[in-house]
């Protein structure tokens, strides 16, 4: 018989939230592989033990069939610890509890003792390719709108000295250890093969809080809108979830707007204010189910729940309903910040909703239920399809239809205007809000114009009290503002106009070939974002609104602080605008770090530039305005385009 060997692996990209977990534990099921898995940093890591030859199919199947929402750059190879071992090193930070059950409830993860395999020694290499490249505004380092690079997928070999493996208890002091794969058996998944482990099985381990480094850049997961699976239980009468605005699985749900550190795990989530009841325990234990390990698991027991005033759960759907069916405006909370909500065939309620709002004349983004709802108002080219019904769930301008059918949209929508923005629930909240009232809603930002949107409760109330009629709130913080991200087509090219709920955080690649040092972009005047920028990604901080206030220059602070912590990102130097008097520029200067101002114009020519892979060289000289076939200032040295 082959000789068993033990293998150290780690995964780098996007692979905490989105089920990878349990897709490595699934994996080394079926290829009958003993170890563990555990969330580090902001990378996944973990040992295996088994025949080299299926060590190495093993890894090349993380990056070939990886879940739908994981972005895998890397997978890493390297030797084991070369011994026995019951578990990841001791030597790992002590790691928080498992989720807490509810008095009375299982607790997921109960140690089994075990005895690992003996180790070996060997190389290996796991090799992925792949790049992408595409549209939008935001990106990059500088300032200005912008446009960046688009997304894709890296890869990466290498070898290195690893850590143990094997089964057994927990070495954390105080920790639960964990998952086990009970000795004999696979939990049944369809498209998986039952085969039987030898040794002492798989398990998926509790996270080692972390230790961010340069070599292990840590990317934070976007959220998700609602999936299939998710939306029959939804609307299932004999499911326990039936109705639940709140049901979510490890392939949808919150997840940027709710995590409050790496590693990912319900402990580090806002989430954590909620302790499993029986039955969620059961399901996040239990390998074969869809929630195994899904940290914001949550059910009408255990849950976050609906409030309006005093109403509670259905009560307060129905006042919410009522509110917008008889004309009025309802303020929100969803996943990223406040919506403002009314009835989109509605002309009046629209009306008032542009007079308190303070926004007359800019579209409303408007809410239908599927994609036969959507069809009415627009065309719908087979590209946007796709991006309606995508994870991303972003609002897509669409061509009007010159022969509208179904619900009508009030022209006070769009005033004017060839296209229209729709786009699909996002949650079970919105499916439960458009089934009761079958039409098309209104679905705008929580603000009053060019401010953040709001997050915090009592902040809601205070700003938008003047806008809403009333309240449809729930009890689970939301911890990252973020907005709908907005995108548009030109044919099957898609351009991104906002990159915001579904695909920030996650970053984008750069395509330079060598980016040693950290920069941050800290956005310019209006519609500000930031973007912090390292290892050839950059991650996009959220929209703030016009940077010209109070408020959205702490909501500007608050995120840039927040993204720096989360992505581990520390910048040496700082880009922004030179424009004396914008916020962003007197943040910069007194920071303790190297700047390299840019003015926005420049900005602008330059990530058109990189957007388009135009290389050569541009001339010009500095003069003060840049029009058709005349130069601006570039900072300190000369450039112009190409006209």
């Amino acid at each position: 018989m082959t000789e068993r060997t033990v293998r150290r692996f780690e995964v780098y990209g996007t692979v905490q939230g989105v089920g990878f977990r349990p897709f490595v534990y699934r994996t080394a099921a079926t290829l009958g592989l003993d170890g563990w898995v555990a969330n580090v940093n902001g990378h996944v890591e973990g040992e295996v033990c088994g025949e080299p030859a299926v060590i190495e199919e093993f890894a090349a199947r993380l990056q070939a069939e990886a879940p739908a929402l994981a972005r895998v750059r890397r997978v890493h190879l390297s030797p084991g610890r070369g011994a026995s071992h019951t578990g990841p090193p001791a030597s790992y930070p002590a790691p928080a509890p498992a989720p807490p059950a509810a008095p009375g409830s299982a607790s997921p993860g109960d140690p089994a003792p075990g005895t690992g395999p003996s180790a070996g020694t060997g190389t290996g290499t796991s090799v992925g390719t792949g790049t992408g490249v595409g549209t939008g505004t935001g990106a990059g380092v500088g300032t200005g709108t912008g446009a960046g690079v688009g997304t894709g997928t890296g890869a990466g070999v290498g070898t290195g000295t690893g850590a143990g493996v094997g089964s057994g208890s927990s070495p954390f002091p105080g920790a639960s250890a964990g998952t086990d794969l009970p000795a004999g058996t696979v939990p049944a998944v369809a498209g998986t093969p039952r085969r039987v482990p030898r040794g002492g099985g798989f398990r998926v381990w509790n996270s080692a809080p972390g230790r961010t480094t340069a070599s292990a850049p840590r990317e934070i997961p976007p959220d998700a809108a609602i999936c299939e699976a998710c939306l029959r239980e939804l609307r299932d009468p004999g499911d326990r979830r039936h109705r639940y605005p709140f049901i979510n699985c490890t392939d949808c749900g919150p997840r940027a707007t709710i995590i409050e550190d790496l590693p990912y795990d319900r402990v580090r989530t806002t989430m954590r204010r909620f302790p499993l009841c029986a039955d969620c325990a059961a399901e996040y234990a239990d390998p074969g189910d869809r929630r195994f390990h899904a940290e914001p698991i949550a059910c009408p027991v255990c849950g976050p729940a609906l409030a309006w005033d005093d109403l509670r759960d259905e009560d307060a759907l129905r006042a919410a309903v009522k509110t917008i069916a008889d004309g009025g405006i309802v303020a929100l909370k969803g996943l990223g910040g406040y919506q403002l909500v009314c009835d989109a065939g509605d002309p009046r309620a629209v009306a008032e909703l542009r007079r308190r709002k303070r926004r007359p004349a800019k579209p409303f983004a408007v809410m239908v239920r599927d994609l036969a709802a959507a069809a009415g108002p627009a065309r719908i080219s087979g590209a946007e399809r796709e991006a309606l019904t995508s994870a991303e769930r972003p609002v897509v301008l669409l061509a009007r239809h010159p022969r509208p059918t179904g619900h009508r949209l009030a022209p006070e929508v769009h005033p004017g205007l060839a296209r229209v923005g729709l786009f699909l629930p996002t949650t079970g909240l919105h499916h439960l809000l458009l089934d009761d009232l079958a039409r098309p809603l209104v679905v705008t930002s929580g603000n009053v114009s060019d401010e953040p949107i709001a997050v915090d409760d009592s902040e809601a109330r205070r700003t938008l009290a003047a806008i809403a009629d009333g309240f449809l709130t729930h009890d689970r913080p939301i911890r990252a503002r973020y907005d709908d991200s907005v995108v548009q087509f030109t044919g099957r090219t898609r351009i991104t106009v906002r990159r915001a709920r579904g695909l920030a955080p996650a970053p984008l690649p750069l395509p330079v070939r060598r980016q040693n040092t950290p920069v941050a972009g800290t956005g310019a005047h209006l519609k500000h974002t930031f973007t912090l920028a390292a290892d050839g990604r950059a991650h996009l901080g959220p929209h703030t609104g016009d940077l010209a206030d109070e408020a959205t220059y702490e909501a500007f602070r608050k995120s840039y602080d927040d993204l720096k912590r989360l992505t581990g990102v520390e910048p040496a130097v700082l880009a922004h605008d030179l424009h004396p008097g914008y916020l962003s520029t007197q943040w910069a200067r007194r920071q303790p770090l190297r700047r390299m101002p840019v003015q926005h114009h420049h900005a602008h020519v330059a990530a058109c530039a990189a957007e388009h892979g135009v290389r050569g060289r541009f001339l010009g000289s500095p003069t003060t305005v840049w029009g058709s076939g005349t130069t601006a200032p570039c900072g300190a040295g000369r450039s112009c385009w190409r006209i």
